[in-house]
């Protein structure tokens, strides 16, 4: 599967539109499965594009960022997905974490790294 949009340097991509573009933040809390297919609670206005895909030199590791800032997704926050470009913005992956609360006093960045 391709992961990489071609804009960021290292892309493997060939489809852009099929590549992890875009995080979006979630409030739900059943645990992730292999089967998973979507999200349980969407937050509203959550879905960002990446800001960044990091390469590691010695490793088969990609990261994917995005960074909200303090006026974002200002509530409880427990879950995460990535999603690919198409109109569809088809389900890649998700992880759920120990829920916070984000407020308007700072800024989240928000870095997944897949390790192959």
């Amino acid at each position: 599967r391709i992961l990489v949009p071609a804009a960021f340097a290292g892309s493997l991509a060939a489809d852009p539109a099929a590549t992890i573009q875009y995080i979006q933040l979630w409030s739900g809390t059943t645990a992730e499965t292999g089967t998973d297919a979507a999200l349980v609670t969407p937050i509203v206005a959550s879905l960002k594009a990446l800001s960044d895909v990091e390469f590691d030199a010695t490793n088969p590791y990609v990261t994917f960022v995005v960074e909200y800032s303090e006026s974002e997704v200002n509530q409880t926050i427990s879950e995460a997905s990535l999603l690919s470009g198409r109109a569809t913005k088809d389900f890649v992956a998700r992880k759920t974490f120990g829920a916070f609360t984000k407020t308007s006093d700072y800024i989240l960045q928000v870095r997944w790294t897949i390790r192959f």
